[in-house]
């Protein structure tokens, strides 16, 4: 094998405001921190409409929808230098219906590529609409990849049964979390003025998909009996949402103006930098999480919390209950605010409870962390370009 590998990603990147491009990032520069014999470089499919300015190691970009563009790229790797390409794929990522224009770049590309999965679909789930839809690509685009990687168990055997992928050629590598400061819950707290309070928190984009109206149902019940309490909803409006991000920021604000409890929760609707949520997750007493979508099988916010080791609440999502096992977390069915109240109460009533929580969560998050999540993923780079 060479000593140098040379990667080529097909992703969204930083500074676009999305889940995937700072997967991404993170992924390659932990890679490259860990082992400097790796280079990386990017392709990125853009949205129409959109101007990023982007980093140096973007070098070259895709029109979303143009298929003629898709064809260019895998041309484009074929005659390059580089030794595999990595795809962070995601439906919403790709041109036409669900995402359908990277099986033309798979399909014109002769270099080998490993394909990381951030959405499997469970036809079982009423939620997820597209399912049919999305199922029919997967299983369209699995063949070409020469490697799978999903974050959790359930993934893998959503695979297997769904697309009928041979279970050797997935690999489980779990979503990577970014590194905390060592400062304490308190510090991070009276940093930013919240001292005197018990802090709640979630983040991630303001969308329907998350279920935030359930938590702010849930937490009006908690203020009767710990009126200090803040609920922090960390997060903003997705670049391409903006109408639905809108619409639905206003019927949050009505029901929390309905609940009387302006003053006790806090919207930070616009895009938080890193070093600020690191903070606000170590500030945070408890983290919760109320996604409704039962099938998800990633999370970068709930990933955080391990990294973080807070005691967690969350629904039982497909990845929740993956990451949550031995007691990392307390999981809740989908759409009950009562339920959520209950836990949150449950924790803040016993401390020993939340401790133990706190420590399961951080024992295990410690081995989510980046530099450690790089190293999984260089030994199946290295496994693919060699052949094996």
């Amino acid at each position: 094998m060479k000593k140098t590998l040379n990667i080529l990603y097909l992703s969204s990147w930083k500074p676009q405001h999305c889940g995937i491009a700072m997967f991404a990032s993170d992924m390659a520069e932990a890679i490259q921190k860990t082992n400097s014999k790796i280079n990386c470089k990017v392709i990125v499919p853009t949205p129409p409409r959109k101007k990023y300015h982007y980093p140096k190691e973007v070098i070259k970009k895709i029109r979303k929808e143009n298929l003629e563009d898709y064809k260019k790229a895998a041309n484009f790797c074929n005659q390059s230098f580089f030794d595999l390409v990595i795809v962070q794929h995601e439906f919403g990522l790709f041109g036409e219906n669900c995402g359908n224009h990277i099986l033309t770049f798979l399909k014109n590309l002769k270099k080998p590529a490993i394909g990381i999965m951030h959405t499997l679909p469970d036809p079982k789930d009423k939620m997820c609409k597209q399912g049919k839809k999305q199922i029919a690509v997967l299983k369209k685009i699995h063949p070409l990849f020469k490697k799978l990687i999903v974050p959790c168990e359930i993934g893998k055997k959503r695979l297997e049964k769904i697309c009928l992928v041979p279970p050797s050629k997935i690999e489980i590598i779990p979503h990577g979390s970014i590194p905390f400061p060592q400062i304490s819950s308190l510090k991070a707290k009276k940093e930013l003025g919240f001292e005197d309070n018990i802090l709640i928190l979630t983040f991630g984009f303001i969308s329907p998909r998350k279920g935030n109206e359930i938590l702010i149902k849930a937490f009006s019940e908690i203020l009767h009996q710990y009126p200090k309490t803040r609920f922090v909803l960390l997060g903003g409006e997705h670049p391409e949402q903006k109408n639905i991000y809108k619409d639905y920021l206003k019927r949050l604000r009505k029901l929390i103006k309905e609940l009387k409890i302006k003053k006790e929760v806090i919207i930070l609707n616009k895009f938080i930098p890193i070093d600020l949520v690191k903070k606000y997750y170590k500030a945070a007493d408890i983290f919760a999480s109320a996604h409704p979508n039962k099938s998800q099988i990633s999370s970068g916010p709930l990933t955080f919390a391990l990294g973080a080791g807070k005691a967690i609440i969350s629904t039982s999502f497909d990845y929740a209950k993956d990451m949550l096992k031995n007691n990392r977390g307390i999981l809740l069915p989908v759409g009950n605010n009562e339920a959520m109240a209950k836990a949150i109460l449950k924790i803040l009533k016993n401390p020993n409870l939340k401790k133990e929580i706190e420590r399961n969560s951080a024992l295990f998050g410690k081995n989510l962390i980046w530099d450690k999540i790089a190293l999984k993923y260089i030994k199946v780079i290295e496994k693919v370009c060699s052949g094996k």
